[in-house]
């Protein structure tokens, strides 16, 4: 129903979905836009564009508060629309509704069954006196295991992206479907290369399970090799955070996932002590030499 009344045409609007609590800690919601509605908004100064703020939210393992967490999101986010139209023209009149139609998404990639509450009324002790001024939000849960592959999305590009999202809690299971979801994204070399490093650094991914995403891209590509790549995107995420110690665990795993998980306490000590020039000539060796010793060499 929500579908049937936005603007598809036009393209959403990506909107900062940072929030502050009382204590002043920050919080981010994974995504929130601003999608156009077909319908005007009719006001005393004419017709106006109309939107709804849609929020995306990921959970890869069943969270049994997220009801309060995406509640604080909405709110937050409701609170900076209304603060900047009153900032405008003052509250509008009755006629007038001030806030937008705010649509909440869960998009859920785990091996349980989804238990969570999924209303605010839910939480309450007393069920039966907890009545409907006690309802609150209601989020849409995407339960992204229970959906047939076919099913996930009408665009291909859509759907290759949410099978990769599927299979990244269920250990190799994903393999027969590499090939088809490099295939959909061919044409969009960002988002493959995102997906790309999204299976490498989520998915339950030994040596066997890397080496069958690149026999999937090669087939696809003509021969064109990812480790490298997925390497680089990986000591790139660690510079952009700035933290020595979070390259080190970088370089660990990329050595497991090299060498068939085989990495020796001696080694691990000499990452762990590294200096982050050591860590990016390492990684740059990594792919390049065929053992450990080499990777480390002068």
């Amino acid at each position: 129903e929500y579908l049937q009344q936005m603007d598809l045409d036009q393209p959403p609007t990506v909107v900062d979905g940072s929030q502050h609590d009382e204590s002043l800690r920050p919080s981010q919601c994974d995504a929130l836009l601003e999608v156009a509605l077909k319908r005007r908004i009719k006001t005393p100064h004419g017709e106006e564009p109309n939107f709804s703020l849609v929020l995306f939210e990921h959970k890869s393992q069943v969270d049994p508060g997220i009801v309060l967490q995406l509640e604080g999101y909405r709110l937050g986010a409701l609170r900076d629309y209304a603060g900047k139209r009153r900032g405008r023209r003052g509250w509008p009149d009755r006629g007038e509704q001030p806030l937008p139609l705010f649509v909440t998404l869960v998009f859920y990639n785990g091996r349980r069954k989804w238990t969570a509450p999924t209303s605010l009324r839910e939480m309450f002790r007393h069920q039966d006196l907890a009545g409907p001024e006690m309802e609150g939000l209601r989020y849409i849960l995407i339960d992204l295991g229970r959906i047939p592959i076919k099913a996930l999305a009408k665009d291909p590009r859509a759907r290759a992206v949410l099978t990769a999202m599927r299979f990244a809690t269920r250990g190799r299971e994903g393999e027969p479907y590499f090939a088809g979801i490099v295939k959909a994204l061919a044409g969009d070399e960002t988002l493959q290369r995102q997906v790309k490093f999204y299976i490498m650094s989520r998915w339950d991914s030994p040596m066997k399970t890397l080496i069958a995403l690149e026999k999937a891209v090669s087939r696809e590509t003509g021969g064109e090799r990812i480790m490298q790549s997925c390497g680089d995107m990986l000591i790139a995420e660690g510079r952009a955070e700035g933290i020595a110690q979070g390259k080190a665990e970088m370089v660990v795993n990329l050595l497991r996932h090299r060498f068939n998980g085989q990495v020796s306490e001696r080694d691990e000590s000499r990452v762990a002590g590294a200096s982050v020039e050591e860590l990016d000539l390492w990684v740059k060796r990594i792919y390049a030499v065929d053992s450990t010793e080499e990777v480390f060499g002068s």
